[in-house]
């Protein structure tokens, strides 16, 4: 099921005048002023307190996009699914400068899933309007220039927004889980996992500093089954509990990790928040092949809890 996984990879090209003043680390300032712009476009009663009090919701943009729900009562292998995943992640650069100077060009990430690639032009009507209100703590304005569609896989980019023009086309190489995982190899007896951004995961309720493969693979089966199931309108088929438990064979023999902290600003709660997660290099060793398909998921859609902010990017290597 996992071959029918799409991913439409974005970069946004912007540009200020003025230059631009981002934290080390924009992916929350991002998704706060993307989410309240957004919101301005799409919106037809922003002073409702909650979309699920809506009765237009189901076709809300809106709602859709940054208050995901079921529409049914429908159990995953996890139980009850009350964390929808959002059908969007910013990939933020991971050695962005905090200052971009007048008129550089600064490129932002967006991926979409399944559905959300229809989304779109929503997405590109909220950076203009979030460039039009100001980025960063001195809210200083930017220009979109310009949106390019990028397929890593078959290495292809394609221009589907033009801002001196104002033209908008449809994306045609949105990279899909048949060419993704079509190569990847059978056998491991050791991987090494690259936690890239901060990875939140939690078990028994808690966020754990330390990664066990188990853990890992776990976080990866319930995003991976909710994003199919809410954004491609597919029942993953696997057997959850076997494959859990066989994951708990896998043994962490090398880890590089370590905790990493930072705050963001809660516009919704009116405060700062801190955010937690495990970076760096852990290796794995036992008999992953059949693991492998999972982790390539989680390369393209991330692992954890946050991905909107860009939390959870992760790479892997394989050592046979």
């Amino acid at each position: 099921m996992l071959e029918l996984l799409r991913v439409g990879i974005f970069k946004f090209v912007i540009n200020g005048p003025k230059g631009l003043d981002l934290p080390s680390y924009h992916g929350s300032t991002l998704r706060g002023a993307f989410g309240h712009a957004f919101k301005q476009i799409a919106c037809v009663d922003s002073k409702r307190a909650s979309c699920h009090e809506c009765e237009i919701e189901i076709h809300c943009p809106y709602a859709y996009v940054f208050e995901t729900t079921s529409n049914s009562k429908e159990n995953g292998w996890m139980g009850a699914y009350d964390d929808v995943p959002r059908p969007f992640m910013f990939v933020p650069q991971l050695e962005g400068k905090t200052y971009i100077e007048p008129n550089e060009e600064l490129e932002i990430e967006v991926r979409l899933f399944g559905k959300g690639i229809e989304y779109l032009p929503y997405f590109v009507l909220a950076f203009n309007q979030m460039g039009e209100q100001g980025l960063g703590y001195q809210r200083k304005k930017y220009n979109l220039k310009r949106v390019i569609s990028v397929n890593p896989v078959l290495r292809t980019e394609q221009l589907v927004y033009e801002g001196e023009q104002n033209k908008i086309f449809a994306p045609k190489n949105v990279l899909t889980g048949s060419s993704i995982f079509a190569v990847l190899p059978e056998e491991a007896r050791q991987i090494r996992v690259n936690y890239l951004t901060p990875l939140r995961i939690k078990e028994q309720g808690r966020l754990v500093q330390t990664i066990e493969f188990s853990y890992l693979l776990r976080s990866l089966v319930r995003r991976a089954s909710a994003l199919l199931l809410f954004h491609h309108g597919i029942k993953l088929e696997l057997n959850f509990g076997e494959l859990i438990e066989r994951s708990q064979a896998v043994k962490r023999v090398k880890d590089f990790s370590q905790w990493y902290e930072f705050e963001r600003y809660s516009n919704r709660q009116e405060q700062r928040l801190k955010l937690g997660g495990v970076i760096g290099d852990v290796t794995y060793e036992g008999d992953l092949g059949e693991f492998i398909p999972l982790l390539e998921f989680g390369r393209w859609s991330g692992a954890g809890k946050n991905n909107v902010f860009g939390l959870g990017q992760m790479e892997y290597t394989v050592y046979i």
